[in-house]
């Protein structure tokens, strides 16, 4: 998984008109102090991560750098200037991966204080999978050093961008923090078909976190 620093922040807004809000989104996340970094991605190289304002200029981003990559939700403005997020949805895989992208949401969380709440999507829609999604989901947990910051655990049926959405407004979450661990280039394949349906459809900002 890539460092867990926010200090430098590049600020990629293909709308102007976005470029307060995204901001503003980042600060949120970033370390104290943070600096912000607004330009092209020739200065990805002096940052830690990059704030898009869209879904299309975080897969630009995702393709130009190894950047981890937060993107603003869209035709929502971040409430307060100097806010910080609170509760973090984290979208967890597999056992290993998914350990990972919870280490890495509780070193962000270590810095400002929000809690976190994985979840795992149930394969199927019958008691069986949601029942063996949950123990992963568990012991995931539990191995990942995170348990200080884990507020609840969640097992998502149905459709996951949409279980997603509802999840995240159940828990009152104001981010979602999901993985990839592709090396280069980008394609649906580089995140998986699930992953990218909750990157586009989400309601509040996501996290990608890069493995």
């Amino acid at each position: 998984m890539q460092h867990n620093r926010c200090s430098r922040v590049l600020v990629a807004c293909q709308d102007p008109a976005r470029s307060l809000t995204v901001i503003n989104t980042a600060r949120a996340l970033a370390d104290d102090r943070g600096r912000m970094i607004v330009s092209d991605f020739g200065f990805a190289g002096e940052a830690d991560l990059v704030a898009a304002d869209s879904v299309r200029t975080a897969y630009g981003a995702l393709r130009m750098t190894d950047l981890p990559v937060l993107i603003a939700a869209r035709g929502r403005t971040f409430p307060l200037v100097g806010a910080r997020f609170s509760r973090a949805l984290v979208v967890v895989d597999d056992f290993s991966p998914g350990r990972e992208t919870l280490r890495f949401a509780n070193a962000l969380a270590d810095r400002n204080g929000m809690r976190l709440v994985p979840c795992a999507l149930a394969e199927g829609r019958d008691r069986e999978s949601a029942d063996a999604a949950a123990i992963a989901l568990l012991e995931t947990s539990l191995a990942s050093q995170a348990a200080h910051r884990i507020e609840q655990l969640a097992v998502l049926v149905g459709d996951p961008a949409a279980a997603v959405n509802v999840a995240a407004a159940h828990h009152a979450c104001d981010l979602i923090v999901v993985a990839t661990n592709a090396d280069d280039g980008f394609s649906n394949r580089m995140l998986g078909r699930i992953a990218d349906s909750i990157i586009r459809r989400a309601r509040l900002p996501v996290f990608i976190a890069r493995a």
